[in-house]
C-alpha cells in the first residue's frame, strides 16, 4: 500500500509575494501642511457640532425626564 501524503494537491509551499511599500508622506512641505491642518480643522469642527448636538439633546431628555418626576 502507498502511503497517502497530506496535503496532496499543494505540495510545496508558495513564495511569499512582497508586500508593497506604502508612500511614506514625510514632506512637510508648506503646502502640505496647510492641506493636512485644514482637513484637520474640518473633521475637528463638525465633530465638535456633532457632538454639541448630542449634548443638546441630553439636555433636553433630562430636564423633560426632570418635568415628569417633580410633578
Amino acid at each position: 500500500m502507498t502511503q497517502r501524503r497530506l496535503f496532496a494537491k499543494y505540495p510545496k509551499k508558495p513564495k511569499s509575494v512582497p508586500m508593497k511599500k506604502e508612500k511614506e508622506d514625510d514632506e512637510w512641505t508648506p503646502d502640505n501642511v496647510f492641506w493636512r491642518w485644514l482637513s484637520m480643522t474640518f473633521v475637528n469642527f463638525h465633530l465638535l457640532l456633532f457632538l454639541s448636538y448630542l449634548v443638546e439633546i441630553w439636555l433636553v431628555v433630562a430636564t423633560k425626564y426632570n418635568r415628569i418626576i417633580n410633578d
